[in-house]
């Protein structure tokens, strides 16, 4: 991983662009790098009433997330959970992300984040996500 963000740099100074941060597996990392910039400012802010999916994550994103139920009319009456703590394949954020990334159709509603205007979550920030579920979901 280290020498793949060496190289992003390297070509980033080719291209011009700057290099994205890496994502840690841990939620700090997850949280600055990933949930604020493509999850809570686009769609789940607000309010739970008028969050997309009346998922908030402005005020306290881990307990949002962490053994909470998916309340979305699509997801909501189905039982699922957004993490559920080392089990990313049980996990409804998860299999979000990875079907968007797969370009399938999730179990409820549509895949995260909601195409065509938002690109897929990149693979090494999809990555550090699932890590982050696997090893407990922990709100470091």
């Amino acid at each position: 991983m280290k020498v793949l963000w060496m190289l992003s740099i390297a070509l980033a100074g080719c291209i011009g662009e700057p290099p994205a941060e890496p994502i840690e597996p841990t939620f700090a990392s997850i949280e600055e790098h990933l949930l604020r910039s493509r999850c809570t400012g686009p769609c789940h802010s607000g309010g739970e009433e008028n969050a997309a999916g009346h998922l908030d994550l402005s005020v306290d994103p881990w307990t949002a997330l962490v053994e909470a139920p998916a309340r979305s009319r699509q997801c909501g009456d189905e039982d699922r959970v957004l993490v559920v703590p080392g089990r990313p394949d049980e996990s409804l954020l998860w299999k979000k992300l990875e079907a968007r990334a797969a370009g399938h159709a999730p179990p409820c509603g549509v895949g995260m984040p909601p195409p065509p205007d938002r690109p897929a979550v990149p693979d090494e920030a999809r990555a550090a996500v699932r890590s982050w579920i696997e090893t407990g979901a922990l709100a470091d």
